[in-house]
């Protein structure tokens, strides 16, 4: 279940968004890796990785098409899963 504070994050902001479920985080260390396996991809504007709630909400840049979602939401899995965490998206 998505917690109140992720959702409402979500809907405030006025770019798409995604949802990943992240398991195997630990610490602050694994929040900070999973973070920068992110930040790095095309068309990710933010990203936020909250261990305890075991997601990562993901903002993309207003100029990224459909298919460029897809295409980075790909990457992030497996950029997310060769750090050794699990990923998948929920939406």
């Amino acid at each position: 279940m998505v917690s109140n504070t992720l959702t409402t994050r979500v809907k405030e902001n006025s770019m798409a968004s995604n949802i990943f479920e992240i398991d195997g985080m630990t610490c602050g260390g694994c929040e900070k890796s999973v973070t920068r396996c992110i930040e790095g991809i095309a068309h990710v504007n933010a990203v936020r990785v909250d261990r305890h709630e075991r997601k990562a909400v993901v903002t993309w840049s207003d100029t990224a098409s459909e298919q460029d979602r897809l295409t980075s939401r790909a990457l992030i899995c497996d950029r997310v899963g060769a750090a050794g965490f699990e990923c998948r998206p929920l939406d």
